[in-house]
Formats: C-alpha cells, structure tokens, sequence
C-alpha cells in the first residue's frame, strides 16, 4: 500500500496494516493528524515492509503514539525525515524489526514518554540526523532488552535528544554506537545496562543535570568514548560504571567538566584514559574513582578540582600507571590503597589546592612508584608532598621527583621500605623534608632536600635502616633527627643548618650511626653542633662511626652519651668554633685515629676563651691515636672514675695553653711519639687519685711541661 501527499485528520487512527501486507510506503508530504489515544501508524503481523518518507504525524498526547510496528516476521521500518510531535511515544517497536530513522523529528510529552522505544525482539535500529525533544521528562531512546535481543545493534548519528530526563537508555543488546550529535537537559545523557559495546564518538556532547553523563551496568563488557564533551552542572558524575570483571574501558580525548565525580569505575578489567580532561568541583569531589579495576592508564590527561577534600585520583587496588597527567587545585592529588602497583611518570604534576594537602597518598599493600614528576604545594607552603600511611608490605620510591613549596615533603610511618633517589629534590617550607616510622626500611640516593631556615632535613623513626648516599641537605635547623634503628650517611652527603641547629641528630633507641664521606656546616657564627649523640633507656648497645667527616662552622663537633662506641677515623676533620670538638659521656670505648681537631684558639674561642680538642667524663676507655688538635685553650681534657684515656701513634697537640688535662681516680698513658706544643699553661698536668706515663713524649713551650697534683706519675 502507497499513499502519496495523503492528508488525515480527526481520526483515532491514521493508518492501520496488519497481517501478510507485504508493504506499506507514506510519502509526498502526507499529513497524519490523530486524536485521543489512539496511534498515526500502526502495523501488525506479517507486513515486511514500512517506509515513511516527508510524512508530518500529529498525536493526541501522552497516551498516544506516532508510528507503532508489531510485526509476527521480519520487518523493515525506514522513516526518512518524518516530524513526529504531541505524542506519548514517538516510534514503537516491538517484533524482529530493523528500524532506520533519518532526520526527521519526535516530540513527545508525557513523564513516561518515549521518542524512540525498541523492545525485544529488535535487532538493529539506527538514528542519523534526527531530533528527539520531551518535556523534561521520559526518554530519548529506550531499549527495553530482555530475552533475544543479544543481536541489537543500535546507532545514533548526529542525534540531537534534549529535554528529556534520560537521553539514551539501553537495557540489553550487542551494542551501542553514537557517532557526534548532542544530548542536552537531562538528568541523565546515556545508561547502558547490559551489551558487548559503548561506543561514544565523533565530537559528541552530553549535557547533564542528574546524577550521570554515561552510566554502565556490570552487563557491559567494552566502551570506547573518543572526541566527547561531557558536562554537569556541578554534581553528578561524568562517566559511571558498575564493571564486571570483563569490562574494558576506553576515554579518548574526553572532556568532562561542573561535575562532582569525573569518572567513576567500580569494577572491570581496564580503564584507559588519554589525551583528555576532569574539571570537577565541589565539596570531597574526585577526577577518577577506580574501586576495583585490575589495571588503569591515564596519558596525558589534566584533572582539575575545588573544595574542600577534592582528589584527583582515588584507586582501591590494581594496577595504576599515570603519565603526564597534570592535576590542579586538588587537596589529594593521588590516594591508592588496599592491594597494587601505582606508577607515576614522565612529566607527571601534582598542584595542590590554596589549603594545601597531599600530592601522594598511599597505604596497605601498594607498590608505588614515582618517576620523573612534580608535586607543587598550596599558597604559603601548605600540604604534604607524598604520605605512606602505612601496610605490611608498602613500598614507595621516588626517582627524579621535584616536590616544593610543601610543609612537609615524604612522610612514611609503616611499610616495608622507602627510597628516594636519581636527582629528587625536595623543598620544604614547614616541619621536614622526609620522615619515616614504624619499620621502614629508607634510601636516599642522589637527592637534594631544602628548607627555609627551620625546620629537619631527614626525620628517622623507624626501627629499621636508613641509608643517605650523596644527599645534599641544606638551609635546615637539624640536617637527620634519629631516633631508632640504624643510619648510614655516606659517599659525600653534605648537611647545612643553621643557627644553633645540629648536623645529626641522634637519641633514644638508636642502634648503630655511620658517618662516612660526610661534609656537616653551620652558619658563619657557629653557634650549632655537628653530631650529637645522647643516650637513652635501652640504647647501651649505641655505636657510632665517623670517618673520612668534615665538619666545620660549628660550636661544638661531635657529642656522645650513653652509648658502646665512638670511632672517629679515616683523615676526619672537626673546625669548631665553642666549647669542643670531641665530647663523650659515659661511652664504653672511644677511638680517634688519623683525626684532626681546629679551635679558634683559645684567646678568640667563646664560653671566655674555655675550649677543648678532646673532652672525656665519666667512665670508659679514650684511645687517639695520630690526633692532631690545634688552636684550643685544652688539647685533651678528662675527669671522672674508671677513666681510661691513651695518646700514641704520633699524636700533635699544638697552638694550645694546656695540652693534656686529667682529673679523677683514672689511668693516662702519652706515649709512641706524642708531641704537645703549648703556650704558657701545662704540658701535661694530672690531679686526683689517678695513675699516669709518659713515654716517647715530646713536649714543647712556655710554662710547666708536666703537672702532677695528686696521684702517680711514671
């Protein structure tokens, strides 16, 4: 049946075929006008065949419809620039029907209405060029899914659907394709609840002011979003996705912007984000939330925030790789935890947010790896550089990484291990640069670390072992705080701090301190100390090392109490400027060798001109051996019981006005080629109930060479 430039008015129904037509054709600008609820066009049974071309059909409401098929075979519905309006339901099929709209328009109204609904049997519809337009409610395009419509493909080109409250909704079928077009004022703009594909392309755009943009159900298996705008009105999500386990996901050159979330993925096999955009805003909003994805990419992506608590990227688990993603304004730019490996890189940024934050964020059981990128702080030195809060088996390392204008740059309270290398810089405003706890394990190598005049370089909490291997730490008022484990500072680590501050730092339940190839300096006034060693309930066991040290600038060198050794060897220098370069409290050996020790001299020297090379108190044993100590009012100066003190091996006292000073009940050996040059004080001089020799001494000066007050002398 053919009807060309038919015009029908004041019907019930326009045009009704059912049975075994074998064809129906509407054409030449025919007019369908309809009244109540009844239906323009409406086919049934075995018709093959509709083709609607330049047909204007006008309803009777929301009960009606425009074009209805109910086909018992296979049919072919083709609708070329067909205006549809005042209707519930624009095009209705319900039978094995293959549907093709083109230009054209539905109208429609109604809160239940529908421009275009595909039910189950559908196999294949596809919109090119078409407007769909409601009243703020019902859908654009609904596929009802269910049993035998595993085959729907259904494609939408150049669409334009607006006004509704969901643009696109498909319960079931293959696929799904939209290819440019727009869909604007809804709630949502497209849900896909089940289907093998999602594909969104072609300059595409989304407008939204509901909870979603595009939304997945856990049925969906693959989408592909590619050149596609997506926008909120400042809540609401940008891309949801339930996820099954087999899900793969694609965002290519997507903009999302005035939402709250970004892109939400609960679960899936992949994510893959590039060359794209997040703005978001509002209060705890987040760029991407990955639950539990096994694996996401993001490549050159910028995610920007606002408010309070905003995160740039949240990762329950899995596996995260970011390369040169740019976040802004963001509180958290990172936060990854439960189980998995992150890895940030290649030009990465991290800017936080005015009230500071967090660049990184990790815990439980992840492996973190940060290369070659930047984390910038808020205004006025606000926020965290990167934080490890902790888990069994949490490893964070950082290479070629830039933090700045942060209060606080690495802070690590648990975990496994920590390392920092590969020319890291970090600047810290506020409290340290890195801090680690619990049992951490922690390397620094290569790495520069500044403050602003205050603050610690390096803060060591950890029970565990930290190594610093060519680490330059400057403008800080205490280079390494050590309060447990084990320290290693080696292979020309340089410490600079300031004021009174000290080089290192070291108390409580500290093990072990080795100091090799290190440079310690304070400032021109010399007011600080270079290592500082005190002891602590349960730290007996405390050794330390220094060799092959410069320290200098400084008011005191090196003081150590409490513990079971100091060595000081290996052409160590000590430039002081106060009240000593050696101290020690009640340590069970000291051992100086190939050491030299410079005063300013005693006539320049502060505390009115009391210096000392070499101070011992208390009990154990003092060895030198191939000392040399210059400038200083006292050369080597001991007091106290079972005080054991030797000079041999070529020790050079000189430019002093006492060379050796021992008070106590102790014993004093000189000995082995010794040589004490002194201005008018005492060579040597004893006192109290101790014992003392000279043997193979050279001593030189003004004044008395040897002194004995009490005790004996040999």
């Amino acid at each position: 049946m053919t009807l060309d430039k038919v015009e029908i008015k004041g019907v019930e129904m326009g045009v009704y075929m059912e049975k075994e037509g074998k064809s129906l054709t509407i054409r030449g600008n025919s007019t369908i006008e309809f009244v109540g609820d009844g239906v323009g066009v409406g086919v049934w049974g075995e018709v093959k065949s509709v083709s609607l071309t330049q047909t204007v059909i006008t309803g009777g409401g929301v009960g009606s419809m425009g074009v209805y098929a109910m086909g018992g075979g296979t049919l072919e519905m083709t609708l070329d620039d067909v205006r549809i309006s005042k209707v519930g339901t624009g095009v209705r099929v319900e039978g094995r029907e293959t549907l093709t709209i083109t230009k054209g328009s539905v109208d429609f109204t109604g809160n239940n209405g529908v421009g275009v609904y595909l039910g189950s049997l559908v196999t294949k519809a596809s919109l090119k060029g078409t407007t769909i337009t409601g009243q703020n409610k019902g859908t654009g395009v609904y596929a009802v899914g269910g049993a035998g419509n595993g085959e729907l493909t259904i494609s939408l080109e150049k669409v334009e659907i607006s006004k509704v409250e969901m643009g696109v909704r498909v319960m079931g079928g293959k696929s799904l394709t939209i290819t440019g077009g727009s869909i604007k004022e809804v709630q949502t703009g497209v849900a896909m609840m089940k289907g093998e594909s999602l594909m969104i392309s072609g300059s595409s755009t989304i407008s939204f002011m509901g909870d979603y943009g595009v939304y997945m159900g856990n049925g969906v298996t693959s989408a592909s979003l590619m050149g596609t705008t997506i926008t909120g009105d400042g809540k609401g999500t940008g891309v949801y996705a339930v996820g099954g386990e087999t899900l793969e996901m694609t965002l290519d050159k997507v903009e999302i912007e005035g939402v709250a979330m970004g892109v939400y993925v609960k679960g899936g096999k992949s994510l893959t984000m590039k060359r794209g955009s997040v703005d978001f805003t509002g209060n705890y909003g987040v760029g991407v939330y990955l639950g539990n994805t096994a694996m996401a990419e993001l490549n050159d992506v910028t995610i920007t925030g606002s408010g309070k608590g905003s995160t740039g990227v949240y990762a329950g688990g899995g596996k995260v790789l970011l390369e040169k993603v740019t976040f802004d304004a963001v509180e958290i730019g990172v936060t990854m935890l439960g189980k998995g490996t992150l890895t940030m890189e290649n030009v990465t940024r991290i800017s936080l947010a005015i009230g500071g934050g967090y660049g990184v964020m990790v815990g439980g059981d992840v492996t973190a790896k940060l290369k070659e990128m930047k984390i910038i702080g808020g205004r006025s030195g606000k926020g965290m550089g990167v934080y490890g809060m902790g888990g069994t088996n949490l490893t964070i390392s950082l290479e070629k990484v830039e933090i700045s204008k942060v209060e606080m740059g690495v802070r690590m309270m648990g975990g496994k291990s920590l390392m920092i290398r590969e020319n890291s810089r970090i600047e810290f405003m506020g409290g340290y640069g890195v801090m680690v706890g619990g049992e951490v394990t922690a390397e620094l190598k290569g790495t520069t670390i500044t403050g602003q005049d205050k603050g610690v370089g390096v803060i060591m909490e950890s029970s565990g072992k930290m190594m610093l291997d060519k680490v330059g730490i400057s403008k800080v008022k205490t280079g390494v705080y050590a309060e447990k484990g084990t320290l290693i500072i080696e292979k020309g680590t340089t410490i600079d701090f300031k004021e009174s501050g000290w080089g290192v730092y070291v108390e409580k339940l500290v093990k072990s301190v080795n100091l090799n190839d290190v440079t310690i300096k304070g400032e021109e006034s010399g007011m600080g100390t270079g290592v500082y060693a005190v002891g602590g309930a349960g730290n007996g066991e405390l050794t330390i090392s220094l060799e092959k040290v410069e320290i200098s600038k400084v008011g005191k060198g090196v003081y150590a109490r409490g513990g079971k050794s100091l060595m000081i060897r290996g052409t160590t220098e000590i430039s002081f400027m106060g009240e000593y370069g050696v101290k020690v409290e009640g340590l069970v050996s000291t051992y100086l060798t190939k050491t030299r020790i410079v005063g300013t001299g005693s006539e320049r020297g502060r505390n009115n001109g009391v210096s000392v090379g070499v101070y011992a108190v208390g009990g154990g044993i003092v060895t030198l051996e191939g000392v040399d100590i210059s400038g200083v009012q006292t050369g080597v100066s001991a007091e106290g019981s079972q005080l054991t003190v030797t000079l041999s091996g070529g020790v050079k006292i000189s430019n002093v006005r006492t060379g050796v000073a021992m008070t106590g009940s102790g014993t004093l050996a000189v000995e082995k080629e010794t040589r004490i040059e002194f201005t008018n004080g005492y060579g040597v001089m004893v006192g109290g109930k101790m014992m003392a020799k000279l043997i193979e001494t050279r001593i030189t000066g003004s004044g008395t060479g040897v002194y004995v007050g009490e005790g004996r002398f040999s």
